[in-house]
């Protein structure tokens, strides 16, 4: 889930309003509720919790910043699950591109230029 706001992520407080606040780069859901840390709804960081939904949020105000999360450089907090990966979490990490090259997929075999296929 992507939650777009007016800060760059979660804070320990206000940043508006204290100047030394201290953003958190990943938080687990727990945290989140117990400091009742006010990013969404409790029921709705609950219900992302029960279903295994990262929740990055980031400032929607900055230009690029969406892009940036995407790429991996941008600015944000994760809010997730601290003990679960995405392998424990029981989804299938996604493969990584290498210069726009899809990486190739195990379970089926390469198929081979200028030969025709058997029927």
């Amino acid at each position: 889930i992507f939650k777009g706001t007016k800060v760059d992520g979660v804070y320990d407080k206000d940043p508006k309003e204290h100047t030394d606040a201290k953003r958190y780069g990943t938080i687990s859901y727990g945290h989140v509720l117990a400091r009742k840390l006010k990013i969404m709804d409790a029921s709705a960081i609950a219900l992302a919790r029960d279903n295994g939904l990262p929740i990055v949020v980031f400032n929607l105000k900055r230009p690029g910043a969406l892009r940036k999360i995407v790429r991996g450089d941008g600015i944000c907090t994760i809010v997730r699950d601290k003990d679960k990966s995405a392998k424990d979490a029981g989804r299938k990490p996604k493969p990584v591109r290498d210069k726009g090259k899809p990486v190739p997929d195990k379970r089926r075999p390469a198929r081979r230029k200028g030969k025709a296929a058997r029927g």
